[in-house]
């Protein structure tokens, strides 16, 4: 019986450092799109380094889902329209409102941009919008390119067009990530001020 209580214990213990050590290593993220000549996306997921085996993948090509759809039988529509209640939110969420922004800005901190490489035609169909928006993405594509961010885009004033293709690799903590949001959920049901 006691052995069994330790074997638990010990289950425990090994379980609790697991969670901390996902928590607190980064994870990797590695995210490429295309549409030439097909559209596809894949997402990369890693522990530890982005040389480490992967742990998740997607691949849009793997997981085409089932063109046939279910009729569903239209609900008759009601003439009268409920009448909607107004609840007032309680004192310290309401106070924790202006805190969210920052709390969003915190938490993107947390994540990291290792490469961004994006490479493709774009065009709205009226040259002048085409060039409007050409004009607004210049800085993105003529700032000095380096081999871990390269922005190219072309545009296209003769037809409504979006292709190319996209890569990006980014990492964060988890632990980091989360912290700003805990401090805010804090400080509304624990510690309000």
């Amino acid at each position: 019986m006691l052995t069994a209580i330790w074997l638990i214990f010990w289950l425990l213990v090994g379980l609790l450092v697991l969670v901390a050590v996902i928590l607190l290593s980064p994870i990797h993220i590695k995210m490429t799109a295309s549409s030439d000549p097909v559209q596809k996306v894949r997402v990369e997921l890693r522990l530890f380094s982005a040389r480490f085996p992967r742990l998740f993948a997607f691949d849009s090509t793997r997981h085409v889902a089932d063109d046939r759809v279910a009729s569903v039988p239209a609900k008759p529509k009601s003439k009268t329209k409920p009448k909607k209640k107004h609840r007032k939110l309680p004192r310290n969420l309401s106070r924790l409102i202006p805190e969210i922004p920052s709390t969003i800005k915190n938490t993107l901190r947390g994540i990291h941009i290792d490469a961004l490489r994006v490479r493709g035609e774009f065009g709205l169909g009226d040259p002048a919008d085409t060039g409007q928006v050409f004009g607004m993405l210049a800085p993105l594509i003529y700032i000095p390119q380096n081999p871990k961010f390269n922005v190219m885009l072309a545009p296209n004033f003769n037809s409504a067009c979006a292709h190319g293709n996209a890569e990006a690799a980014l990492h964060f903590t988890p632990i980091r990530l989360s912290w700003p949001a805990l401090k805010l959920a804090w400080r509304a049901f624990v510690w309000p001020r």
